[in-house]
C-alpha cells in the first residue's frame, strides 16, 4: 500500500514557484473554472508548502 505525501515531508517550495502557481489560479478564477472558496483553498496549501 503506497504512503500518501504530506506536506510535512516533501521540499520547500520558492516563494517564486509559489507566486507563478498563485498567478495561474487567479487566472483560473477570472476564467470562471475555479471559485473564489478553491482558489482560497489552493492558495492555502501553496502558502503552507514555503
Amino acid at each position: 500500500m503506497a504512503c500518501a505525501a504530506t506536506a510535512s515531508n516533501q521540499p520547500k517550495r520558492s516563494p517564486v514557484d509559489v507566486y507563478d502557481d498563485l498567478l495561474k489560479l487567479k487566472e483560473l478564477v477570472d476564467k470562471g473554472i475555479l471559485t473564489e472558496a478553491e482558489f482560497e483553498a489552493q492558495k492555502k496549501k501553496l502558502l503552507e508548502s514555503t
